[in-house]
Parts: structure tokens; sequence; C-alpha cells
């Protein structure tokens, strides 16, 4: 429930997948600067050696994939969550609770506040009892996902991951 890595310099309506793609974090896994590790996104994202997706129901042929699916669902709901949680810290940031009626720089500057005094707020464990729980969002709708030529090298790295942590 920290945030490492904010982003902030885009318009509302830009595509998640859009965002990653102009993004340091992009540019560091693409170089290989990042260290070892994969970062898990909706099937909205292309599926590339450092970014793993979920399985579409085609591909989910048996207990492994099944399993993978559900691991890879559960892991990505702490970041859902953590996006209501921030959300509920900080009522600016959900239009329910008002716009950032400010230039783009300030909303930037209050956006990246926001994101340092919620991980000041969790490290201290301030307002955890105080927040609801948010309730994940439901599944992804078939016009939310985008079809990504998946590269041979990430798929084959993928399964192999599947089939050696979740068979049987």
């Amino acid at each position: 429930m920290r945030i490492l890595n904010v982003v902030a310099g885009f318009p509302g309506s830009s595509h998640d997948a859009y965002i990653l793609r102009n993004s340091g974090v992009w540019r560091l896994f693409e170089t290989n600067q990042m260290p070892e590790g994969h970062l898990l996104a909706d099937s909205a994202y292309p599926l590339k050696k450092w970014i793993w997706t979920p399985l579409k129901e085609n591909q989910v042929v048996g207990p492994a994939e099944l399993r993978y699916n559900e691991a890879h669902i559960r892991t990505r709901a702490i970041i859902e969550r953590l996006f209501g949680v921030l959300k509920m810290r900080f009522r600016c940031l959900d239009r329910s609770g008002g716009d950032l009626q400010f230039s783009p720089e300030k909303a930037i500057k209050i956006i990246v506040a926001c994101c340092c005094l919620h991980n000041m707020a969790q490290e201290h464990g301030m307002l955890n009892d105080l927040l609801p729980t948010p309730q994940p969002p439901g599944e992804i709708f078939e016009h939310d996902v985008i079809n990504h030529p998946q590269p041979l090298n990430a798929h084959l790295e993928r399964s192999a991951t599947i089939q050696d942590f979740f068979s049987d």
C-alpha cells in the first residue's frame, strides 16, 4: 500500500498503458536498467517480458493457468485498493469529492504531495482504521481490452513461470 512511482503529468483521459509507455519506468525496464522483476497489469496493457497480464479465457487450459489468473487478480487488487484509499484519504483526488480547479502544473504538485503524504500516513499507521475498505473494480469489459501483439519470449517466460509455480 505504498506508492513507489508517480507519473502525474498526463490528463485524466489518457489511457494507463499510454502513460506507462511514456514513463521513466518503461525506459528503465526496456533498457534493462531495472532489477529483476515484473509489473502485473490488466489485459489493456501489452504483454512484455517484464509486464505480465492475465491469461485470456481461451489461454486457460488447466488448473495451473487458472491459479495464475487468480493470483494475478488478487495481487493486482492491492493497487486498486491503494487508489481507493488514496481517493478516500484525499477527497480532492476523487471526482465525487471535488475537482482540482488549478493549473495543470499546480494540480501535478497537489497529486504528488498527496502521494507523499499517503506514504507518510502509511508508515505511521495513521487513519488506517478510519478508512473504509474500498471495493475492487469489476471485471474488465471487452471494450477495455486492447489486442496487443504478444512477443514470443514474453509468452514463453510467462508460461514457464506458470508451470513452475502454479502446477500441482
